[in-house]
């Protein structure tokens, strides 16, 4: 099918897609059944809290529409608080099921309930509908079938699959996503404000704060000689270097990332030379990422024998869904590592997981 095709096709249907979404089990949108557009000035308080973020048109504006400038520079408005939402990326998926109830969100992908790292999968199997493709082009006929008022995609979907759907009549908002327990505070006010959850957004930035601090009260008094040298092989065989979400975690957890160290930055794959240089006290590997030979080579390869974390015993599993969450989970990486690195701090501690919005 050529591009005209596909695009007649597409805006088929936003016809034929309320009658879709009715037989898969969800309510069809409608103009009626929307909340009705108002405008009322914000509060003082949210004002000074919106204008920390660029992104938000006029912090003064608490009502509706609303208007904010989306990661491609684009200036987008929402008519109303989404009733009927899509997040198309696992990390924004992570924070949206945090800020809305599962009654406001229309579909999930299904690599939110069936992948291992995947922090959601027991509150995203209770969304009525799902889709099989992300990323591409693929599946976005299906997305707009089950008749979005809105959906959120991160940077990294594809300008043409963003196009098509915009094209078709849903209200887009392409997000900024990153993978850092320093950088959430933008990320999650940009998404409270989109949907309408302003102060649910706060009760997760506070959280976010509390526990951390948990954590860097012990560790933010270590001093730099006791700091151990803690290496993130991700797959076992990818060191994480500057600029990456593991990077931040280790840092805060009050170690030190040698790969960052020796001027790594973002993810970079790494022999045997090149891990015996860096020479870590610790080696942190993801079980769902890291199969069995790559663990067992990196356990008896003879060159690794004196690394320090190979002679002491110190390979130590992460889950994958904690050390490379790219949204707040991220900070239960945090946790866990402290936990590792300074049991005696951190003994009777319990660290819980993050609790969703019902």
């Amino acid at each position: 099918m050529d591009t005209f095709s596909r695009r007649r096709a597409l805006r088929s249907l936003t016809v034929l897609g309320s009658a879709a979404a009715v037989a898969c089990g969800a309510p069809a949108s409608s103009p009626q059944a929307r909340p009705a557009a108002t405008t009322a000035p914000a509060t003082s308080q949210w004002t000074q809290i919106w204008a920390t973020v660029p992104d938000i048109v006029d912090p003064n504006n608490a009502g509706w529409p609303r208007r904010v400038r989306d990661f491609r520079g684009k200036e987008v408005a929402i008519k109303a608080t989404p009733q009927a939402l899509i997040a198309d990326t696992l990390g924004l998926a992570e924070v949206t099921h945090a800020l809305v109830p599962v009654s406001r969100i229309r579909a999930a992908w299904e690599g939110d309930i069936l992948r291992p790292t995947s922090n959601i999968r027991e509150i995203a199997a209770r969304v009525p509908l799902r889709y099989a493709s992300f990323g591409g082009a693929g599946g976005t006929e299906e997305i707009i079938a089950f008749q979005p008022d809105l959906i959120v995609f991160s940077q990294f979907i594809p300008a043409e699959k963003v196009q098509l759907i915009e094209e078709a009549g849903v209200t887009v908002v392409v997000s900024g996503i990153r993978s850092s327990v320093e950088d959430y505070k933008p990320m999650i006010r940009f998404l409270a404000y989109v949907y309408g959850e302003e102060a649910n957004g706060e009760q997760l930035i506070a959280e976010i704060e509390r526990r951390i601090k948990v954590v860097t009260a012990v560790t933010e008094k270590k001093r730099e000689a006791e700091k151990p040298r803690v290496l993130y092989l991700d797959g076992g065989a990818w060191a994480n270097g500057a600029d990456t979400g593991p990077d931040a975690i280790i840092r805060y957890a009050g170690a030190i990332n040698p790969a960052a160290k020796a001027g790594i930055k973002g993810s970079q794959q790494v022999g045997v030379e090149s891990i015996v240089a860096l020479s870590p006290d610790y080696i942190i590997v993801n079980p769902e990422g890291t199969d069995g030979a790559k663990r067992q080579e990196l356990l008896t390869h003879l060159a690794l024998g004196e690394v320090p974390a190979i002679k002491n015993g110190r390979l130590v599993d992460i889950h994958g869904r904690y050390i490379r969450a790219i949204s707040h989970w991220a900070v239960r990486g945090l946790e866990e590592l402290a936990k590792i690195l300074w049991p005696d701090d951190f003994k009777g501690v319990e660290f819980k997981d993050f609790v969703y919005r019902q």
